[in-house]
């Protein structure tokens, strides 16, 4: 996680975890990525998929966390719930997007 909400440190860490190979970085709700335009064997696995099923997952750094956080809003508030993605030309929206829509 990101201890404080600045440029520097926000970029330290997802620099650190993406040479990691972790490319999603949690803060909070918000859920940061960096594409790592390549294939990340396993990153979206049906088994990787399957093991964020559940009703009392904590916030993972991952899409399907996120996904799995929104469908139990979904499930047990009865609420609409929101996913936004955003970011710049190519950064990945529409697969991430996908990302979702697969876990849903």
């Amino acid at each position: 996680e990101v201890p404080e909400l600045h440029a520097a440190s926000v970029l330290e860490a997802l620099d650190s975890r993406f040479a990691a190979g972790q490319i999603y970085t949690l803060t909070g709700p918000v859920l940061l990525s960096v594409n790592p335009f390549r294939t990340i064997h396993g990153l979206y696995s049906e088994e990787t998929l399957c093991g964020f099923v559940s009703e009392t997952q904590p916030l993972r750094p991952h899409i399907f966390s996120i996904a799995n956080h929104a469908f139990q809003g979904i499930l047990h508030r009865r609420t609409s719930q929101t996913v936004l993605v955003s970011g710049e030309s190519g950064a990945g929206k529409t697969e991430t997007t996908k990302f979702v829509m697969q876990f849903l």
